[in-house]
Protein backbone atom coordinates (compact mmCIF):
# COMPACT_ATOMS: atom_id res chain seq x y z
CA UNK A 1 0.00 0.00 0.00
CA UNK A 2 2.79 2.44 0.94
CA UNK A 3 4.61 1.67 -2.31
CA UNK A 4 1.53 2.61 -4.39
CA UNK A 5 1.17 5.91 -2.55
CA UNK A 6 4.84 6.69 -3.17
CA UNK A 7 4.41 5.95 -6.89
CA UNK A 8 1.31 8.16 -7.07
CA UNK A 9 3.10 10.99 -5.26
CA UNK A 10 6.04 10.58 -7.62
CA UNK A 11 3.70 10.84 -10.63
CA UNK A 12 2.05 13.96 -9.19
CA UNK A 13 5.47 15.50 -8.50
CA UNK A 14 6.55 14.74 -12.09
CA UNK A 15 3.36 16.38 -13.43
CA UNK A 16 4.09 19.51 -11.37
CA UNK A 17 7.66 19.62 -12.71
CA UNK A 18 6.39 19.21 -16.29
CA UNK A 19 3.94 22.06 -15.72
CA UNK A 20 6.74 24.31 -14.43
CA UNK A 21 8.89 23.37 -17.43
CA UNK A 22 6.08 24.45 -19.76
CA UNK A 23 6.06 27.86 -18.06
CA UNK A 24 9.77 28.15 -18.76
CA UNK A 25 9.12 27.38 -22.43
CA UNK A 26 7.29 30.71 -22.82
CA UNK A 27 10.44 32.79 -22.21
CA UNK A 28 10.93 33.69 -25.87
CA UNK A 29 7.30 34.76 -26.19
CA UNK A 30 7.60 37.08 -23.17
CA UNK A 31 10.82 38.57 -24.56
CA UNK A 32 9.27 39.01 -28.01
CA UNK A 33 6.23 40.87 -26.61
CA UNK A 34 8.42 43.05 -24.41
CA UNK A 35 10.69 44.04 -27.29
CA UNK A 36 7.75 44.53 -29.64
CA UNK A 37 6.08 46.96 -27.26
CA UNK A 38 9.33 48.82 -26.63
CA UNK A 39 9.61 49.33 -30.39
CA UNK A 40 5.96 50.45 -30.38
CA UNK A 41 6.67 52.92 -27.56
CA UNK A 42 9.61 54.39 -29.46
CA UNK A 43 7.48 54.60 -32.62
CA UNK A 44 4.69 56.33 -30.68
CA UNK A 45 7.13 58.81 -29.10
CA UNK A 46 8.51 59.73 -32.52
CA UNK A 47 5.06 60.19 -34.08
CA UNK A 48 3.25 61.81 -31.15
CA UNK A 49 4.24 65.34 -32.14
CA UNK A 50 3.14 64.96 -35.75
CA UNK A 51 -0.30 63.29 -35.61
CA UNK A 52 -3.36 63.27 -33.33
CA UNK A 53 -3.61 60.84 -30.42
CA UNK A 54 -6.61 59.01 -31.89
CA UNK A 55 -4.82 58.53 -35.21
CA UNK A 56 -1.69 57.46 -33.37
CA UNK A 57 -3.60 54.70 -31.54
CA UNK A 58 -4.80 53.36 -34.87
CA UNK A 59 -1.16 52.99 -35.99
CA UNK A 60 -0.42 51.28 -32.70
CA UNK A 61 -2.67 48.35 -33.78
CA UNK A 62 0.05 47.14 -36.14
CA UNK A 63 2.20 46.00 -33.22
CA UNK A 64 -0.29 43.68 -31.46
CA UNK A 65 -1.21 42.12 -34.81
CA UNK A 66 2.47 41.46 -35.54
CA UNK A 67 2.87 40.10 -31.98
CA UNK A 68 -0.08 37.76 -32.40
CA UNK A 69 1.33 36.41 -35.67
CA UNK A 70 4.79 35.93 -34.13
CA UNK A 71 3.26 34.23 -31.07
CA UNK A 72 1.34 31.81 -33.27
CA UNK A 73 4.53 31.03 -35.22
CA UNK A 74 6.56 30.44 -32.03
CA UNK A 75 3.81 28.27 -30.53
CA UNK A 76 3.42 26.21 -33.70
CA UNK A 77 7.16 25.45 -33.67
CA UNK A 78 6.87 24.29 -30.06
CA UNK A 79 3.81 22.20 -30.89
CA UNK A 80 5.81 20.35 -33.53
CA UNK A 81 8.37 19.39 -30.87
CA UNK A 82 5.82 18.24 -28.29
CA UNK A 83 2.52 16.85 -29.39
CA UNK A 84 0.85 16.78 -25.95
CA UNK A 85 -1.04 19.85 -24.74
CA UNK A 86 -1.89 19.73 -21.04
CA UNK A 87 -4.94 21.12 -19.30
CA UNK A 88 -2.69 23.77 -17.72
CA UNK A 89 -1.60 24.85 -21.23
CA UNK A 90 -5.23 25.16 -22.29
CA UNK A 91 -6.11 27.22 -19.19
CA UNK A 92 -3.18 29.61 -19.65
CA UNK A 93 -3.95 29.92 -23.36
CA UNK A 94 -7.57 30.79 -22.56
CA UNK A 95 -6.48 33.30 -19.91
CA UNK A 96 -4.20 35.15 -22.32
CA UNK A 97 -6.79 34.98 -25.10
CA UNK A 98 -9.31 36.62 -22.72
CA UNK A 99 -6.72 39.19 -21.60
CA UNK A 100 -5.79 39.94 -25.21
CA UNK A 101 -9.40 40.44 -26.27
CA UNK A 102 -9.97 42.62 -23.18
CA UNK A 103 -7.02 44.80 -24.14
CA UNK A 104 -8.26 45.00 -27.74
CA UNK A 105 -11.78 45.93 -26.58
CA UNK A 106 -10.44 48.73 -24.38
CA UNK A 107 -8.32 49.98 -27.28
CA UNK A 108 -11.35 49.99 -29.60
CA UNK A 109 -13.41 51.88 -27.02
CA UNK A 110 -10.58 54.40 -26.66
CA UNK A 111 -10.42 54.93 -30.43
CA UNK A 112 -14.15 55.20 -31.17
CA UNK A 113 -15.23 56.97 -27.98
CA UNK A 114 -16.69 60.41 -28.41
CA UNK A 115 -15.66 61.13 -24.81
CA UNK A 116 -12.18 62.31 -24.07
CA UNK A 117 -10.80 59.23 -22.29
CA UNK A 118 -7.41 59.88 -20.76
CA UNK A 119 -4.66 57.70 -22.19
CA UNK A 120 -3.19 57.30 -18.69
CA UNK A 121 -6.47 55.77 -17.49
CA UNK A 122 -6.54 53.22 -20.32
CA UNK A 123 -2.86 52.44 -19.71
CA UNK A 124 -3.68 51.66 -16.06
CA UNK A 125 -6.41 49.28 -17.17
CA UNK A 126 -3.94 47.63 -19.57
CA UNK A 127 -1.45 47.15 -16.73
CA UNK A 128 -4.13 45.65 -14.45
CA UNK A 129 -5.25 43.17 -17.13
CA UNK A 130 -1.67 42.10 -17.87
CA UNK A 131 -1.14 41.70 -14.11
CA UNK A 132 -4.19 39.45 -13.88
CA UNK A 133 -2.88 37.26 -16.71
CA UNK A 134 0.56 37.02 -15.11
CA UNK A 135 -0.74 36.15 -11.64
CA UNK A 136 -3.15 33.48 -12.86
CA UNK A 137 -0.46 32.01 -15.14
CA UNK A 138 1.90 31.97 -12.15
CA UNK A 139 -0.63 30.00 -10.10
CA UNK A 140 -1.40 27.55 -12.89
CA UNK A 141 2.29 26.95 -13.65
CA UNK A 142 3.25 27.18 -9.96
CA UNK A 143 5.91 29.76 -10.77
CA UNK A 144 6.25 32.49 -8.14
CA UNK A 145 8.13 34.86 -10.44
CA UNK A 146 5.04 35.30 -12.63
CA UNK A 147 2.92 36.05 -9.56
CA UNK A 148 5.40 38.75 -8.48
CA UNK A 149 5.50 40.13 -12.02
CA UNK A 150 1.70 40.42 -11.92
CA UNK A 151 1.95 42.47 -8.72
CA UNK A 152 4.62 44.59 -10.43
CA UNK A 153 2.17 45.35 -13.28
CA UNK A 154 -0.45 46.42 -10.73
CA UNK A 155 2.08 48.68 -9.05
CA UNK A 156 2.77 50.25 -12.45
CA UNK A 157 -0.97 50.91 -12.87
CA UNK A 158 -0.89 52.94 -9.67
CA UNK A 159 2.40 54.69 -10.47
CA UNK A 160 1.26 56.08 -13.81
CA UNK A 161 -1.69 57.67 -12.07
CA UNK A 162 0.51 59.32 -9.43
CA UNK A 163 3.53 60.43 -11.46
CA UNK A 164 3.59 63.46 -13.79
CA UNK A 165 2.71 62.60 -17.40
CA UNK A 166 6.25 63.21 -18.66
CA UNK A 167 7.32 60.10 -16.68
CA UNK A 168 4.83 57.89 -18.54
CA UNK A 169 7.29 56.62 -21.21
CA UNK A 170 9.80 55.69 -18.51
CA UNK A 171 7.16 53.78 -16.51
CA UNK A 172 6.08 51.96 -19.67
CA UNK A 173 9.65 50.99 -20.52
CA UNK A 174 10.24 49.75 -16.96
CA UNK A 175 7.04 47.74 -17.02
CA UNK A 176 7.87 46.16 -20.36
CA UNK A 177 11.48 45.46 -19.46
CA UNK A 178 10.96 44.20 -15.93
CA UNK A 179 7.46 42.84 -16.51
CA UNK A 180 8.06 40.88 -19.73
CA UNK A 181 11.69 40.75 -20.86
CA UNK A 182 13.30 39.92 -17.50
CA UNK A 183 10.85 37.06 -16.71
CA UNK A 184 11.42 35.80 -20.27
CA UNK A 185 15.19 35.82 -19.76
CA UNK A 186 14.81 34.07 -16.40
CA UNK A 187 12.54 31.45 -17.96
CA UNK A 188 15.04 30.82 -20.77
CA UNK A 189 17.92 30.58 -18.27
CA UNK A 190 16.04 28.11 -16.06
CA UNK A 191 14.93 26.13 -19.11
CA UNK A 192 18.54 25.75 -20.32
CA UNK A 193 19.70 24.91 -16.80
CA UNK A 194 17.12 22.12 -16.41
CA UNK A 195 17.11 20.91 -20.02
Amino acid sequence: MGNEIEKELEIIQQMIQNTKKRAMDSGNILIMWGLLFIVAMIFMQILQNTISTKRLTIYFWVFPVVGLILTLILKSKKREKKKLKTYADKIVGAIWLACGFSLATIKIVFIVSSHNIEFIFTASIFFVIIGIGMIISGYVYQWSILKLVGLFWWLGAILIQLLPQNYLPMVFLNQLGLGLIVPGLIANHLNKKEG
